[in-house]
């Protein structure tokens, strides 16, 4: 929204006027923008997880969004494990995210031995699907140009 102002009173009412509209409605349209760049977000974090047998769930509460990952072992659809573990990317990465460290709290071979059996085939690593950040990569990229669509009026 661009306003112009020249230098007389009514000009300066008329900004202002149009400040206090725009003012109406910033929240409701940041929970707008927070709820489309979640759902959007949850779609992309999806789509990279492929088959692995998890859910993104976006949740929004009011200018608030998160992204849950639920079903069959989260963090190692995001992370990966063993030699492809994924160690870093976000900004607070948790300390329990190493290679190796679902094994320790596990059956132990990977942290033992540097591999696993699972299914009858031997394993070093599961590729990381790093659906979040994807998604967070895509939030980041459009959070902008979503903003001014949702923004956007005179």
């Amino acid at each position: 929204m661009n306003i112009n102002i020249s230098l007389s009173t009514e000009s300066i009412e008329n900004a202002i006027a149009r400040l206090k509209v725009r003012q109406m409605h910033l929240e409701e349209d940041t929970e707008q923008l927070v709820g489309i760049l979640t759902e959007e977000g949850a779609e992309v974090a999806q789509a990279s997880y492929r088959e692995w047998g998890v859910e993104a769930v976006p949740l929004t509460d009011g200018t608030e969004g998160t992204i849950m990952v639920v079903g069959d072992m989260p963090a190692i659809a995001e992370f990966g494990a063993g030699d492809a573990t994924l160690t870093s990317g976000f900004e607070n990465m948790p300390g329990n995210v190493y290679p190796g460290s679902y094994s320790e709290e596990n059956a132990q071979q990977y942290s033992r031995w540097g591999f696993w059996y699972f299914g009858g085939k031997t394993y070093t690593e599961v590729p990381a699907h790093h659906g979040l950040l994807d998604a967070k990569r895509h939030i980041i990229e459009t959070a902008t140009e979503t903003a001014k669509e949702v923004m956007a009026y005179d």
